[in-house]
């Protein structure tokens, strides 16, 4: 870490989950505040938004907005957080077995680090490997829903002329299926 990743526009239900890590002072000091969403969608060309203000008083949270985040950065900013909290964090580090129990539950992993093999057990073994799914291969045979297997490209702009809510995303619907998105 870092290491880059596309950014990220969280979505707005993050807000009370990084309040209960600790990170919101953090997330409010280095990126940028997003306060809602602008939707072109169905056969209304006109947009609409959604004020996470709003959304937030309703379910009595005291949150405003969400954020839009640099990834590498977030990333970094999560496993610092885990660390501090106690987590042993092994970077640079492959795991070659999954190790299972009697019943077949995932009870750790071994790995290598360093020209050394290790083992690690636990009472929760977590994957973190995002779209690396390393459980998921090494224990499951992979199956797409067909209609899912969509295709994303993206681009980096250096202006731009903002919506009437200047920290919104804009998510629109584009004629004959698809979408797209805009994060400022």
């Amino acid at each position: 870490f870092p290491r880059y990743q596309i950014g990220e526009s969280m979505v707005s239900g993050m807000a009370p989950l990084m309040e209960e890590l600790g990170l919101v002072a953090e997330l409010d000091a280095r990126f940028q505040h997003k306060s809602g969403i602008t939707l072109r969608w169905g056969k209304d060309p006109e947009p609409w938004r959604s004020d996470f203000s709003a959304a937030f008083s309703s379910t009595g949270s005291h949150f405003t907005h969400a954020w839009h985040v640099t990834r590498s950065e977030f990333d970094e900013l999560l496993l610092d957080n885990a660390r501090s909290l106690g987590a042993k964090v092994h970077e640079a580090a492959q795991v070659t077995e999954v190790l299972k129990d009697e019943s077949g539950r995932t009870t750790g992993v071994v790995y290598t680090q360093g020209g050394e093999t290790h083992r690690a057990t636990a009472r929760f073994v977590v994957d973190a490997s995002g779209q690396g799914r390393l459980l998921t291969r090494r224990l499951t045979q992979t199956s797409w829903q067909e209609d899912l297997r969509n295709v994303a490209v993206w681009s980096y702009f250096d202006s731009y002329t903002p919506l009437d809510h200047k920290d919104d995303i804009l998510v629109e619907a584009i004629e004959g299926g698809g979408w797209y998105w805009f994060i400022p």
